[in-house]
């Protein structure tokens, strides 16, 4: 299939990974991840729908997301021992975890919902007026800053109605805290996507978690792969 990269060799013992990209990037994005453990486990990396390589036939959901996981691991005859998840695909992998329990090194995953925020908050209102005053052709634009997040703005069409879908899709204590496996949380200290607040609380509500921080912003494990190839590794040893 041209929207994954694997690796698979029968060799007993090889534990099986599967490796998740964020939200707008591609499978690429993981192989560097990938390259330096194929040595030692099988792996999977899906360009999961949405980016150039893999358009949207329809607006998806989360559940949409996870069905497409499950489809494509049945097809391939490939259980996950373990799931690597950046951002949103760290959100993808627990929920398909919620389902199927397995081991997860989260890299600064999507997961728990932000605090409340004035900033955000006022940021809304002023954006209702402007477009109010847009309607009535008081104003040609809405200034940009007030259109919404980076990854909103660069959507249109079932894209956007698939990025509201996901964005607002978070889970409580009371779903992690039914995760069994182990769980592994990597956040990078500069993030700007994710706070450090939600990766505590994340790592406070599954039972069997372990919160990593490390130099670097929200792709601070590209900056670190060596480092986080080595945890991998050592997951491999510890869990399977």
């Amino acid at each position: 299939m041209k929207n994954i990269i694997k690796h698979k060799q029968k060799f007993k013992g090889r534990a099986n990974i599967l490796f998740l990209h964020g939200y707008g990037q591609n499978k690429e994005m993981m192989y560097p991840l990938a390259k330096r453990v194929k040595n030692t486990a099988n792996y999977i990396i899906i360009d999961l729908p949405g980016n150039e390589n893999n358009p949207l036939s329809k607006p998806y959901t989360i559940k949409d997301y996870v069905t497409y996981i499950e489809e494509i691991l049945d097809r391939e005859n490939f259980i996950p021992d373990i799931i690597v998840g950046h951002s949103f695909g760290g959100k993808l992998a627990t929920f398909y975890a919620l389902k199927h329990p397995t081991t997860l090194l989260l890299l600064a995953p999507s997961i728990i919902k932000p605090s409340f925020s004035i900033k955000k908050f006022f940021k809304i209102v002023l954006y209702k007026i402007f477009k109010n005053l847009k309607k009535v052709k008081i104003i040609k634009n809405i200034p940009a800053f007030l259109k919404g997040s980076r990854d909103y703005q660069s959507t249109s069409g079932i894209n956007r109605l698939t990025f509201l879908n996901i964005v607002n899709s978070y889970l409580n204590k009371k779903k992690l805290s039914s995760l069994s496996n182990e769980v592994y949380i990597v956040y990078g200290n500069s993030d700007q996507e994710i706070t450090y607040k939600q990766m505590q609380k994340l790592n406070k509500y599954c039972p069997n978690s372990h919160l990593i921080v490390i130099n670097g912003d929200h792709f601070a494990y590209l900056l670190n792969v060596n480092a986080i190839a080595n945890l991998i590794l050592a997951i491999i040893r510890e869990t399977c």
